[in-house]
């Protein structure tokens, strides 16, 4: 058939679609299309940083799987319904603190919108990650996106092909990288197979090259397109700033009881995993209250006889008896209160009041020879965070029988007493900056607080110790927070790579 000159990426008029590309209307030769998938092949190849939908299976993996009740909330929102369903609703911002699971919350909703059934939608999305180089900037957010509707349409090679034979994958290389890519996507949304296209961007705040480009890109081509935005961030000042004036917020915090219910699923669920991985026996609190008990027989006033109070810590081991008393209950010690909390949340279990009495008689008879022991098996944190994960969880279910109310109420009641005897509200003075603090974050299970201040440094702290563990100087900074890996420390002023990692998991416990 002859080709009558017409250009094969260039729109005739009518289109029919084959394969994954879609053929242009006109006489065509075959071998038209065998260059335009050839050509769209050699791009994919130069263009690809990564693939976001394995990052996205990634994600999902890493932070242990995706459930419904994780993200179902949002799709009765009226803010999201608007963005989902009115063409006017262009740019939609989910903003929430650390923890709050925007990066779920965004896996959820793009397996909602590949599954809706409108004509032709396409959908591209780009999960940023600061601490992998590779997709960490503007540019990389632009190539994932470019990938993916490239390899879902081969034909929007066409939107790339006069410069790409040109400069080959030099085109996605140098200091020029981000205006051409820009310039390219900007032309391809714009292209009408791509009417209705949904955008993705997860964790606009882990951007950490060409943020603000990429933002001035968002809010420019989601006013002159026909392409929907849907973006994540943390409370960043900067980002608000950039979107506010077009974009819809839908705040978490805002939404926190949607929020709060969704985590209280994924924790109940994790914890179903947990007891069903250990196989906790029906015979499991026995054992925790035989531990119990053996701790209680053992302890004692001054167990190691060191006489005075102001023993330093360092010279214990030149005292410790032999045998040493706690050589054979220091497991116990430490970990009691996280075995005794997880064998009652087993299967089957009615929370029977039998080991909070054992819990209760130890504590009143024993609690300070037990936070002494401790002390000597150098486990003072474990045990302090063991003591408030025990009244949280005493206090989380209302739905009790007058027994266990009884029951867990004195013992909330034993624990909280007999701390406040020996301590005063306020836990610990962090003393070491110099000027006044003016923001403060804790690492997610707690155990390290980071705090700036406006003598231009950061600290690190210990949360149960009060221990500074290192100082920063880094300018001026109005907010700091940890990364999710725990690796990170988060300023205005830029990044800290923490030099070792401070990342606990929650169950420290064996």
């Amino acid at each position: 058939m002859a080709n009558d000159g017409l250009d094969p990426y260039i729109d005739q008029g009518g289109s029919s679609y084959s394969g994954n590309f879609t053929v242009h209307g006109g006489p065509f030769h075959q071998g038209n299309i065998i260059n335009i998938q050839q050509t769209a092949d050699r791009c994919l190849i130069d263009l690809r940083v990564t693939d976001p939908r394995h990052d996205k299976k990634r994600v999902q993996n890493t932070q242990g799987g995706l459930l419904a009740d994780l993200y179902v909330w949002v799709l009765g929102n009226p803010d999201f319904r608007q963005w989902r369903d009115y063409e006017d609703q262009r740019l939609l911002c989910i903003k929430g603190d650390l923890g709050k699971g925007k990066t779920m919350l965004l896996c959820g909703i793009i397996d909602k919108l590949e599954k809706l059934p409108a004509e032709g939608r396409r959908l591209s999305y780009f999960f940023c990650q600061a601490t992998i180089e590779h997709i960490n900037t503007a540019t990389a957010v632009l190539r994932g996106l470019i990938f993916m509707l490239l390899d879902q349409d081969a034909s929007l090679v066409s939107h790339i092909k006069k410069k790409y034979d040109v400069a080959n994958k030099g085109l996605f290389q140098g200091d020029n990288t981000w205006y051409a890519l820009s310039e390219i996507f900007t032309n391809m949304l714009c292209d009408p197979k791509l009417h209705g296209i949904c955008l993705v961007v997860d964790a606009l705040d882990k951007c950490i090259g060409g943020l603000l480009q990429l933002l001035k890109l968002i809010v420019e081509t989601s006013q002159a397109t026909c392409a929907k935005w849907l973006v994540s961030s943390r409370n960043w000042p900067q980002i608000k700033k950039e979107l506010s004036n077009v974009a819809h917020m839908l705040s978490l915090e805002v939404n926190a009881k949607s929020v709060a219910a969704a985590i209280d699923s994924y924790i109940l669920h994790k914890v179903s995993q947990l007891v069903q991985r250990k196989s906790y026996r029906d015979n499991t609190t026995d054992e925790v209250r035989q531990s119990i008990e053996a701790v209680s027989q053992t302890l004692k006033r001054d167990i190691y006889g060191l006489h005075d109070r102001g023993f330093p810590i360092k010279d214990v081991p030149r005292r410790r008896p032999d045998p040493d008393p706690l050589a054979a209950i220091g497991y116990s010690c430490v970990h009691w209160v996280n075995h005794l909390i997880d064998a009652s949340k087993a299967p089957g279990r009615d929370d029977s009041v039998q080991e909070y009495g054992t819990a209760d008689r130890f504590l009143r008879k024993k609690g300070l020879y037990w936070i002494e022991s401790l002390s000597l098996l150098r486990s003072m944190s474990e045990g302090m965070l063991a003591l408030e994960r025990l009244i949280r969880h005493l206090q989380s279910n209302v739905e009790l029988n007058a027994r266990s109310i009884w029951a867990r109420g004195t013992l909330i009641g034993r624990v909280q007493n007999r701390v406040a005897e020996q301590w005063s509200a306020c836990e610990a003075i962090l003393e070491g900056h110099t000027s006044s603090v003016n923001s403060a974050a804790f690492l997610a299970d707690g155990r390290r607080v980071v705090l700036a201040s406006y003598n231009q440094t950061v600290r690190l702290w210990d949360a149960a110790s009060g221990a500074c563990l290192s100082s920063y100087e880094v300018g001026y900074t109005s907010t700091v927070s940890f990364d999710p890996t725990g690796t990170l420390i988060y300023t205005y002023a830029g990044d800290i790579c923490i030099k070792e990692s401070i990342s606990l998991d929650i169950n420290t416990h064996p």
